[in-house]
């Protein structure tokens, strides 16, 4: 769907550059970092943006990027200290931005598919792919690399979390009354066609996001969010600790999304029960689903006709589903061989067609198979080995980490697991997920130090900004969503 232009858009994204610069001469990283983020994920329009020669459209998934990649190298350029930044899993970067170039240059050729051509590739579509790479993918990653050390900016981004997924629950009961108008109603369009948000007899709220799917697993990852407070008994703003979680599942149940509703459930019980390590497993565990089902399939040997089978006992509708995936999959994957390595590049040129008319017979939903048809299995590894990395390195670094941080940490992993997941089945809603994963490599590398000096060691803190390390009161860090005291 075509995303019209509002003027109301453009004045929002102009607000947010003001807010943002404001945010970063106040020399408070921290906050600065989780309002634009977090506000631009989930407030700013979804499609719009200021669009320039040779880089891509900056709007909410790229202005709160390339304000705090600024500012961290002007303004607080000592927060590269001390995170060994450049070690071999940034450079991932520098192989994911190259490998579109790479793919331009080995997609020159024009392809038919009977009545239909589709052009080849020049020099400039692979260095403007490898510039919505870097925005969409290095730029976040690289924000949570740089400006999350220690285990109160740990505490607030959880926090944070929680209290947006607190602030989007009211936004999404509106919607669920009175059917997705929010973003409509204040930016003029759309998002997303309001008809396909029907399910179970109601509307599945988009509120600010791409659509019902995204608000889902927002809702759901602010569930396992929420619980983990309850792990670690920190309030969230006037919220008890107690009821955060709780509140917030039952909010993802009345979302209807049935992948994130399956999710939340599931990891319900383990966030809430189980010990760190074990959360931590289950992370791993889903990781390696995350890793091996893309090889897999490329061998066949996933028995897609038992699940098929599986399903149908139980839903009809959804076995007919899985099968359409599934034969989507093997038809895109039969393609994907003859540029396995680096894929075939924009234009629709991974897709199937009909030889007889042109027709697209193609459907393409997770974005594992988007990743290894249009940038080969180069583009698909690099980019969840910058996701999933800090969750295996975890196996390593999460046992030295000590009291109530040690749950959050395994939680945050949990999360960006679930993130990875989500990609077998659906799109790239949001790059969130590489927020994390920077600062969860970060935090890896020095929560375990901050661990072995002990409380005491270390500039005295104001009372506020008081961290327990063993049993915290009920009101750590819960004075407000702005946490306590001044961005470290």
């Amino acid at each position: 769907m075509e995303i019209p232009s509002s003027i109301t858009a453009t004045i929002a994204l102009l607000l947010f550059i003001s807010i943002g610069l404001v945010l970063v001469m106040t020399d408070r990283p921290i906050y600065a970092v989780l309002v634009l983020t977090l506000g631009g994920t989930l407030f700013l329009p979804v499609g719009a943006g200021f669009d320039f020669p040779a880089i891509p459209s900056l709007g909410g998934r790229t202005l709160p990027y390339v304000i705090l990649v600024l500012a961290t190298v002007v303004l607080w350029p000592h927060k590269l200290r001390g995170i060994d930044l450049g070690r071999w899993p940034d450079l991932v970067i520098v192989l994911i931005c190259v490998a579109p170039i790479i793919t331009a240059r080995l997609n020159t050729d024009v392809i038919s598919w009977g009545p239909r051509s589709i052009q080849g590739l020049t020099n400039w579509d692979g260095f403007s792919a490898a510039s919505r790479t870097f925005m969409d993918v290095g730029l976040p990653y690289l924000v949570g690399r740089a400006l999350f050390h220690s285990s109160s900016d740990l505490r607030r981004l959880m926090i944070w979390l929680a209290g947006a997924g607190l602030i989007y629950s009211l936004l999404a009961l509106v919607e669920m009354r009175l059917s997705p108008q929010l973003h409509y109603w204040v930016y003029g369009y759309h998002p997303h066609e309001v008809r396909f948000q029907m399910r179970w007899g109601g509307y599945r709220p988009m509120v600010f996001l791409v659509g019902g799917l995204a608000v889902g697993l927002f809702m759901m990852v602010t569930s396992v969010v929420g619980l983990a407070l309850g792990r670690a008994r920190l309030n969230v703003g006037f919220v008890p600790y107690r009821l955060v979680g709780p509140y917030l599942l039952v909010i993802l149940v009345l979302c209807k999304s049935v992948a994130a509703i399956g999710y939340g459930l599931l990891l319900a019980p383990v966030v809430a029960w189980m010990r760190p390590r074990s959360i931590h497993l289950v992370a791993v565990a889903l990781s390696m689903v995350v890793i091996f089902y893309p090889l897999l399939r490329t061998q066949d040997l996933i028995p897609t006709a038992a699940i098929v089978d599986t399903a149908a006992s139980m839903s009809p509708e959804r076995a007919d589903s899985l099968l359409t995936r599934f034969d989507n999959e093997d038809r895109m994957l039969s393609h994907n061989w003859d540029r396995f390595f680096f894929g075939w590049g924009g234009y629709g040129r991974n897709r199937v067609y009909d030889t007889r008319d042109g027709r697209d017979i193609t459907l393409t939903d997770g974005q594992w198979m988007i990743l290894l048809s249009t940038g080969g299995f180069v583009e698909w590894a690099c980019f969840y080995i910058l996701l999933l990395w800090p969750v295996l390195l975890g196996i390593r670094q999460l046992p030295r980490i000590r009291g109530p941080d040690q749950v959050l940490m395994a939680s945050l992993l949990l999360v960006v697991s679930v993130f990875a997941l989500d990609h077998l089945l659906n799109g790239f809603f949001m790059n969130l997920p590489f927020v994390l994963a920077g600062a969860s490599l970060t935090l890896l590398k020095l929560l375990p130090r901050e661990s072995s000096q002990g409380p005491d060691v270390g500039p005295p803190k104001r009372p506020s900004e008081a961290v327990a390390t063993a049993e915290p009161s009920p009101s750590s860090l819960s004075s407000g969503l702005l946490g306590a005291g001044p961005g470290r």
